[in-house]
């Protein structure tokens, strides 16, 4: 028989596992729940040599940028129709207070649409990853509170053996993460053209 002081440390140690495996408020976030089920973050076809996706709370958008092993790399953009930024926080902040609307729920009565484009590596996103290259960012956030118009901006890189992920708050000036933001932001301005072949 299992003594009990184990047991109990076990369940402690499994229920901090799950806590830590969602960042910051995450677990408790609706509104990043539902852009989750929304916007997937797996891409298919697999096996990729990098992804990398950029999720604007500005817009209510994401883009996944994918490089596949021969070269070959596509955009793949995801944004909300039919429904406002302004509605959406509306719908997402009132399941926050009635736990009775979920993220399911909202998702599946919220209209996705999905463009996928091919992209010249050299041409567009070498380039672009460059200026990505060149910010430093420290795995070291300060706190800092967004009042007013804020967005949140959300930053996944992974090549399957090594990932990051950040989710920053903006657009500001000055600290370190705005220049992932303004990164993020040209990023886009740039896709858009290459998501109308040009």
């Amino acid at each position: 028989m299992i003594p009990r002081v184990i047991v109990v440390l076990l369940c402690a140690f499994l229920v901090c596992a799950t806590v830590q495996a969602q960042p910051g408020r995450r677990s408790r976030d609706v509104k990043a729940q539902t852009l989750d089920l929304l916007f997937p973050l797996k891409v298919e076809p697999e096996p990729y040599f990098s992804k990398m996706v950029l999720r604007f709370g500005d817009s209510l958008s994401q883009l996944a940028v994918v490089v596949y092993f021969g070269g070959k790399s596509e955009i793949i953009r995801h944004r909300l129709v039919g429904i406002s930024r302004t509605e959406f926080n509306e719908v997402t902040f009132k399941a926050f207070l009635d736990s009775s609307l979920t993220a399911q729920q909202i998702a599946a009565k919220t209209k996705v649409e999905v463009t996928r484009a091919a992209i010249d590596y050299d041409k567009t996103l070498g380039p672009a990853l460059e200026d990505l290259k060149r910010v430093r960012l420290s795995p070291f956030l300060g706190s800092r509170v967004g009042l007013d118009d804020v967005s949140e901006f959300e930053f996944w890189y992974d090549t399957w053996e090594e990932s990051v992920h950040y989710s920053l708050v903006g657009p500001f000036n000055g600290a370190p993460e705005d220049e992932v933001t303004k990164w993020m932001l040209n990023f886009r301005t740039k896709a858009e053209g290459w998501l109308k072949g040009k």
